[in-house]
């Protein structure tokens, strides 16, 4: 039904920012069909693209923003050769993600090479927390005790 372009534009409907009321498409894009020379075709690598930029709403988060882009591809069933990717800040936001794991873990170890140097002894960080959580359960047990 969306592949014939005279009525596919009507039955595709935008939420107008000003009034939150559904708006054609209609309204603001016209289809034609006619033979034109382009200057340019814009390329990514070696395959035509387009380019479709956004921004966020007032209080939205970064992700949020590209998992609802990646869900509405994915919705939208697109055909496997289209390849939709992020630039700019939504691409280093995703870096950034991928690496955050590694991260994490060399800050543990880390840490726990400091705790090691501090106690002269790798094996009294190891320990610690062991030692906190026995600590801890007998001093709960006893708060327990003196409750009942």
């Amino acid at each position: 039904m969306l592949q014939r372009p005279q009525g596919a534009l009507d039955n595709i409907y935008l939420n107008s920012p000003s009034t939150g009321e559904a708006v054609p498409l209609s309204t603001f894009v016209k289809w034609t069909r006619e033979p034109t020379n382009f200057l340019s075709i814009n390329h990514r690598s070696m395959y035509p693209s387009v380019t479709l930029s956004f921004n966020l709403a007032p209080g939205a988060a970064l992700g949020e923003a590209t998992a609802a882009i990646q869900n509405a591809e994915a919705h939208i069933g697109a055909p496997a050769t289209l390849i939709g990717n992020f630039q700019g800040n939504a691409r280093a936001f995703q870096a950034l993600l991928g690496s955050e794991p590694y991260l994490v873990a060399a800050a543990i170890i880390v840490i726990y090479i400091i705790l090691g140097v501090l106690y002269e002894s790798y094996v009294h960080p190891a320990d610690d927390p062991v030692d906190i959580a026995v600590s801890w359960s007998r001093r709960v047990g006893d708060v327990d005790a003196v409750w009942l």
